[in-house]
């Protein structure tokens, strides 16, 4: 099994075959990683995937895998308990670890109760959760213009052994603007997170994407010890590596400067 990230027909590779494990297993431990945009999810997906220890945690119940999924199984709508019993079947590893990672605004689109709320089903399918890990960035600044960036060149991962193209960020514009939106987007999902999880009595451990960044070693010991996987002293460096360039940090002292910070 192996995660790629170039060449692939993207979200039909990703929830096809060639990410399964060889085998079956039945998962008795279930973890699910809560994200918002570049918080350093994929960084730490990509380092338990490696460890072929914590089964394959992807985004799971974004629309476009469903959408993949429908297409390669020549279905027209989607069953979501059969659909992950069978994820659950072909992504769990043979310590029977299994994992889904999930942004917030896929969490309440998938399990939206109207008004706001979240269906039952939904607070349910994380309470049934294992252990349940909220990642977050603390310089929300820096994650706001890493996620324009990222939308505007379309450009969301960097392999960790492949060169840098520099030419799509030399030319971005400074819009405080979208800057400012994707903020707000940051700051309300978190908030969202949080409220969800402290309403329904969800416990929950954190980890800062600055820690995970600064500290990878003993972050990621500390996370597989949360998923009891204590047996990897050396966790596997990542598929994919921190997307930093001056190009965001020009565009972080800009717009500290423009709101006067």
């Amino acid at each position: 099994m192996a995660l790629m990230f170039g060449g692939i027909n993207f979200y039909t590779d990703l929830i096809g075959p060639k990410l399964d494990f060889d085998q079956q297993h039945s998962p008795h431990f279930r973890f699910a990683l809560l994200s918002v945009p570049r918080c350093g999810s994929n960084l730490l997906g990509s380092m338990l995937i490696a460890t072929q220890q914590a089964g394959c945690p992807l985004e799971y119940l974004n629309r476009e895998f469903l959408n993949a999924y429908l297409k390669t199984k020549g279905l027209k709508q989607i069953d979501l308990g059969y659909y992950l019993n069978d994820l659950e079947s072909r992504r769990t590893s043979a310590n029977g670890r299994f994992g889904v990672k999930v942004h917030w605004h896929q969490f309440a689109d998938i399990y939206n109760g109207g008004k706001g709320g979240i269906k039952r089903e939904g607070v349910a399918y994380l309470r049934g959760m294992d252990r349940v890990i909220r990642l977050y960035r603390r310089d929300k600044v820096a994650q706001a213009v890493s996620l324009y960036v990222a939308s505007v060149t379309n450009r969301w991962v960097e392999v960790a052994d492949g060169k840098v193209d520099e030419s799509p960020y030399k030319e971005l514009p400074f819009d405080p603007i979208a800057i400012s939106n994707y903020l707000q987007q940051i700051i309300t999902e978190e908030r969202n997170w949080l409220s969800f999880l402290q309403l329904n009595k969800i416990k929950y451990d954190s980890m800062s994407y600055e820690e995970l960044a600064e500290e990878y070693q003993e972050a990621s010991i500390k996370i597989l010890s949360w998923l009891g996987v204590s047996d990897i002293k050396e966790p596997p460096q990542p598929m994919i590596k921190k997307q930093e360039n001056p190009h965001k940090q020009r565009l972080r002292d800009e717009y500290l400067a423009y709101v006067g910070a």
